[in-house]
């Protein structure tokens, strides 16, 4: 009986591919290899075929060995640049699809990978070049106009990137990843009539799915109808009882309203939704048990506003037992000055203390039974009184009301688009007399960041690069007259000081600061300036200069 040829081999190598057997299509394809060393289309299936499998190295080594037998092949170029991608090595593979490109400029595909490449490194505007030469050569592809639209929204071009996210959903008007894509792009671009007319419009053939009710009521939410937008999550919670998300937007909604005994078991739900993960730690998780005797661990959760703002309920946990609070570690020196009878500090730069349960700290007002009538106020974090004198010995010669300023948050915060200031509205606050500038501003997107010009019609003075942690931070805060910072951890710092701030806040207000209310009973000494429209930031700087005015007893 005669042994089977290498192509035969070859052949089965595949059929068992097609099949689904990656370890079966291995076996035979390596006898092949053994009896044909320097067949290329052999090494470039087993580097498929380990890719598949997840050793990257060892397809990478196949593909290239492919590659070395036929350069002049661009399948083989391009499946190398599969394996890279697979690899996540992004800078190799953009290299690889370039070449691959050179070989073949006319196949879509090697832009659209190149395009992918490019989107791994973050390098967005490359991306959307890529996808654009490969819709030139395949304009009808919806997976082209997806992908593309998905740099374009990365890239912040958001109207282009809705306009291809719509040439999806013309072919395929149930595709979930487009209307989703579709739907964040429009609520970035305060198009929330345009997002209410496309669900609607999505809406019969979506009908039974929780999922499409809780996107309407995101919407409307958005456009503060919190009536229809609860219709909508009960909707949802009929359809399925379990829906995370419609859980948690009906918190956002009773906290909103202020009724904080009715949020604070429905925003437990948070822990549910896809990639929330509760930090891996010891002990139990407390779900009210004695705890005479006990110690409880207090984990962060979210941001450092969030922390700031929830650690004022750290001191009444340490009423009921011992309290070790995990502190990031740019809060160390400012959370340090929290008052509580048995509260140790434990700075996630250090091992874990054993602990018979732990909680998240955004959990505690829960447990503790908070109502808004009943929340700890302000002051209860406190700044160095050296470093504060310090401080207000460098800004003495700055004449008049000494303001600090901060316009802009993490670009990487998924509503920052919303909450942070472009520059040319932040330089309408230039020119007010009887006002010094201090900018509290550190970091940004690249469209908040002011021009030479800007900050000099500002007269803006910055000790920022001197602002070595949030310490040093409210120390200057404390020897200000006055904060205005937009929605940030800046805002919650110069709270929990007790320092005059004012809050420049987004139309869609996040659920801390309530609904329709120009104070904060979280920061007593807070004043909220809020968006009358959606976007329009302009009318919001408009009133804080009269505002300054009356503070400096001038009229502009």
């Amino acid at each position: 009986m005669c042994s089977p040829t290498p192509q035969i081999l070859f052949h089965q190598a595949l059929a068992a591919q097609q099949a689904g057997k990656p370890e079966a299509a291995l076996y035979v394809l390596e006898q092949a290899i053994n009896l044909t060393p320097r067949a290329a289309a052999f090494h470039d299936l087993r580097g498929q075929l380990l890719s598949k499998l997840g050793h990257h190295t060892e397809a990478i080594n196949s593909a290239e060995r492919a590659v070395r037998l036929d350069p002049k092949s661009t399948a083989l170029r391009h499946n190398l640049g599969n394996a890279l991608l697979a690899a996540k090595n992004f800078d190799a593979a953009a290299q690889c699809f370039r070449r691959a490109r050179v070989l073949d400029p006319r196949d879509p595909w090697v832009h659209y990978n190149l395009g992918l490449a490019y989107a791994g490194l973050h390098q967005w505007q490359e991306a959307a070049n890529a996808l654009r030469a490969a819709l030139a050569l395949a304009p009808n592809d919806p997976s082209l106009h997806l992908s593309l639209g998905a740099a374009l929204e990365a890239a912040g071009s958001l109207p282009e990137a809705a306009e291809h996210f719509v040439a999806v959903l013309r072919p395929q008007p149930g595709n979930e990843t487009a209307i989703h894509r579709l739907l964040h792009a429009l609520i970035d671009l305060n198009r929330t009539t345009d997002a209410e007319t496309m669900l609607r419009s999505q809406q019969p053939a979506r009908h039974d799915q929780p999922a499409a009710w809780n996107d309407l009521a995101n919407v409307l939410i958005c456009q503060g109808r919190l009536e229809d937008a609860a219709s909508c999550i009960d909707r949802a919670l009929e359809l399925d009882p379990h829906h995370a998300f419609a859980h948690y937007n009906r918190a956002m909604i009773a906290f909103g309203a202020g009724r904080y005994g009715e949020a604070w078991p429905e925003w437990e739900w948070r822990w549910q939704r896809p990639g929330k993960k509760r930090p891996a730690t010891g002990g139990k998780l407390w779900q009210g048990e004695p705890l005479t005797g006990k110690r409880l661990l207090v984990h962060e959760e979210e941001g450092l506003g969030d922390f700031l703002q929830f650690c004022r309920f750290v001191p009444l946990m340490a009423e009921r037992c011992e309290v070790f609070l995990r502190v990031p570690a740019a809060l160390e020196r400012v959370v340090g000055t929290l008052q509580g009878r048995q509260t140790s500090y434990a700075p996630e730069t250090t091992p874990e203390p054993a602990c018979d349960f732990h909680l998240s700290i955004m959990s505690l007002p829960r447990m503790l039974g908070i109502e808004l009538e009943t929340l700890p106020t302000a002051p209860y974090l406190y700044a160095e009184p050296d470093r504060v004198a310090a401080w207000r010995e460098r800004i003495a010669p700055l004449p008049g009301l000494r303001v600090g300023l901060a316009w802009a948050g993490n670009p990487d915060y998924s509503a920052d688009r919303h909450r942070s200031l472009p520059a040319d509205i932040v330089a309408r606050l230039a020119g007010i007399p009887g006002v010094s500038f201090v900018s509290l501003q550190i970091g940004g997107a690249d469209w908040t960041k002011l021009s030479p010009t800007q900050g000099e019609a500002l007269n803006l003075y910055d000790p920022t690069p001197d602002l070595t942690d949030l310490a040093e931070t409210a120390a200057l805060i404390m020897a200000l007259d006055l904060v205005i910072t937009i929605d940030s951890a800046l805002a919650h710092l110069a709270g929990a000081l007790g320092q005059k701030v004012w809050l420049l806040n987004r139309f869609n207000t996040d659920w801390r600061w309530l609904r329709g209310r120009e104070d904060s009973p979280w920061y007593p000494t807070m004043r909220i300036f809020t968006q009358k429209q959606p976007g329009d930031w302009a009318a919001v700087i408009d009133e804080v200069r009269e505002a300054l005015a009356k503070e400096t007893h001038l009229t502009l």
